[in-house]
């Protein structure tokens, strides 16, 4: 079971992160106890695909917490995307200061090279 159209109008809104991600990373059966509310926010007896989606899991639902609260209806999706939105900005702009910076290196090791050997083209 996937969160889709579907899942959506069965919330009557959309999913939170919580919602997605849980709906990806639990097994069939743990997926749905979850839809069927049979877990209390802890999760603690949901089965998880890895060991890794559980830690991802436990870290996100600590850090909202720190940062909201209780009040769960405040962890929202949109939060989020801004958050990703605004670090792919920033790995844009690194990856952009990176590409400036090696065209720099690659000018200046031509400009030595060119006065090291002299220019070839240049028979005079």
């Amino acid at each position: 079971m996937s969160v889709d159209d579907e899942d959506e109008k069965r919330l009557g809104k959309s999913p939170t992160f919580k919602e997605l991600f849980l709906a990806t990373h639990l097994v069939k059966e743990s997926k749905k106890k979850f839809w069927d509310g049979l877990y209390d926010e802890s999760l603690d007896e949901a089965v998880f695909c890895t060991n890794r989606s559980r830690k991802a899991y436990e870290e996100y639902a600590t850090a909202m917490l720190e940062k909201y609260g209780e009040d769960v209806t405040q962890h929202s999706v949109r939060d989020l995307q801004s958050q990703v939105e605004e670090l792919h900005n920033r790995v844009e702009d690194v990856q952009q200061q990176i590409r400036e910076e090696m065209k720099e290196e690659m000018q200046r090791q031509i400009t030595e090279l060119m006065n090291k050997f002299g220019n070839p083209g240049n028979t005079t």
